[in-house]
């Protein structure tokens, strides 16, 4: 007999129309400048598109990275750089990734615009 699937509901304050246009806000204005065309002689990795993916209960924000030359294991690759994890009563906690693989949280008990904000502005949250 296979156990019974859970289902999450998405949190009430990234339900509303206007969260999602913040959200794609962020994602097209945000990080327009850390997505460059490819350089006429590539060498080294590069950004090419910046997403954000739910997993669980949490929000993470993603690069993808373009790999040139002919060594390249993968054409891509994708890496995590920041998390919303949400906490209940429309709050979250805001984590980056630290060149260790492993989360810091920097941030906890904020409103969904104070973390796009920090996500934002804030140098921890970069790409």
């Amino acid at each position: 007999m296979s156990t019974p699937r859970r289902f999450l509901r998405l949190p009430l304050c990234l339900t509303q129309p206007s969260d999602k246009t913040k959200l794609a806000h962020l994602r097209n204005a945000g990080y327009a400048q850390f997505i460059q065309p490819p350089p006429k002689k590539p060498r080294f990795n590069y950004i090419i598109d910046v997403a954000a993916k739910w997993h669980g209960s949490s929000l993470h924000f993603v690069s993808t990275y373009a790999c040139p030359g002919p060594t390249a294991i993968s054409p891509t690759f994708e890496a995590k750089f920041a998390r919303m994890e949400f906490v209940g009563n429309s709050k979250f906690r805001l984590s980056f990734m630290r060149h260790t693989g492993k989360w810091v949280v920097l941030y906890e008990r904020l409103a969904l615009d104070e973390c796009l904000d920090a996500i934002q502005n804030d140098p921890w949250f970069q790409p």
